[in-house]
């Protein structure tokens, strides 16, 4: 009888293997920083680091006239107002607007920044497992677990409606598995399912259920099994191991 278990964690070796190199080692100065589960819709993703080709909408709370919706550069920078070149590459949004302030004081009175990612350059994640169409999906703009599941083609009957693994880069750069409720004790789906947003090169991968993981155990024994009749009349199943 083949082991689900060890099929999943062929799979997810396969994916790994895949995306290896999105934990490769930090360079130096640019540690990454855990991810957190408790997502806020309105905040930015702050632990995220800017690449050339990010949409990036910049904010200044004081001086609303000044805002802009740029693209970062293929050489990692972006034009502003009054300070000319910023280099973001590598940057988080924490870190960039920090320069930014810094760069806008002798021009601003109170340089207050915000920094909204608007779209990622080339940024895909992962998902797998029980769903339609298991694959690369496109990073877009605030993608939250449940969406990266629908573009996936959605879960397969035979997958789990209770909870999905999420892999994740840690600060160490090593893989964080976590796992994630799909839906509440109702049929509603959970916070974390509709808010949780995902980061470049995270997996997502959605188990069988336990009913599905039961079928399959009954089709394969019953394949091992062979009718024995005794006395022309009674008969009964009884697995060939035994008679070995």
């Amino acid at each position: 009888m083949k082991n689900p278990w060890k099929r999943l964690s062929l799979e997810l070796l396969f994916v790994l293997c895949c995306v290896s190199p999105c934990f490769a080692p930090a360079e130096e100065g640019q540690p990454g920083k855990t991810a957190s589960n408790d997502v806020d819709q309105s905040a930015p993703l702050t632990d995220y680091r800017f690449v050339p080709g990010d949409a990036i909408e910049i904010k200044l709370f004081y001086n609303p006239d000044m805002n802009q919706a740029v693209q970062i550069r293929p050489d990692g920078k972006i034009a502003l107002p009054l300070i000319g070149d910023v280099n973001l590459n590598g940057k988080t949004v924490a870190e960039a607007s920090r320069m930014i302030e810094e760069l806008y004081i002798p021009y601003l009175k109170t340089p207050k920044i915000t920094i909204l990612i608007r779209g990622y350059a080339a940024q895909k994640v992962y998902v797998g497992g029980e769903v339609l169409r298991p694959g690369v999906v496109n990073l877009s703009y605030k993608l939250t677990l449940l969406d990266a599941i629908m573009e996936a083609g959605g879960r397969k009957n035979t997958g789990s409606s209770a909870m999905v693994v999420l892999i994740r880069k840690t600060s160490e750069n090593t893989p964080q598995i976590q796992k994630i409720p799909i839906k509440t004790k109702g049929s509603e789906f959970s916070d974390q399912a509709m808010k949780l947003l995902l980061l470049p090169y995270d997996i997502v991968l959605v188990p069988e259920s336990k009913i599905a993981k039961l079928d399959r155990w009954i089709d394969q024994y019953t394949r091992q099994v062979v009718p024995i009749t005794l006395y022309g009349s009674f008969s009964y199943i009884l697995n060939p191991g035994v008679l070995k």
